[in-house]
């Protein structure tokens, strides 16, 4: 089991359409699972405002700063359509779960394409990214 020992949560509002985020999330996904250090990933829609947020969970603070200093995060702007002055980018220390083994390696997963849609047809991107 890997210890994850640092938080990025980055947030934002995007100038996409729903499904046009979606697809731009999964064109990303094998680059972020290699990304040295990234346990896990998710994409998030806050159902009310639409605020999308990427919620990355590393190994340790360094990978999470390698990471922060990539090209593949410095490109996170364009690749999403963010709005200008909508990001916001937080990070946090070890985290406590009250399941680590739910944390690490999620017993059930799904498919964004198969969830169904929250209120207002906004959609929830949850995605597993794995090393």
């Amino acid at each position: 089991m890997k210890n994850a020992e640092a938080i990025l949560l980055v947030k934002f509002n995007s100038s996409l359409s729903p499904g046009a985020l979606i697809t731009a999330c999964r064109e990303q996904l094998d680059d972020f699972r290699n990304v040295p250090g990234l346990i896990q990933k998710y994409y998030i829609t806050e159902e009310d405002s639409g605020v999308v947020s990427g919620f990355y969970i590393f190994e340790n603070k360094t990978a999470r700063a390698n990471f922060w200093a990539s090209e593949l995060a410095k490109n996170i702007p364009a690749l999403y359509s963010i709005k200008a002055y909508t990001l916001r980018v937080e990070q946090y220390k070890k985290p406590i779960a009250l399941n680590d083994e739910l944390l690490v390696r999620p017993k059930r997963f799904i498919r964004p394409d198969k969830m169904g849609k929250p209120n207002d047809q906004k959609e929830t991107i949850m995605t597993r990214v794995m090393n």
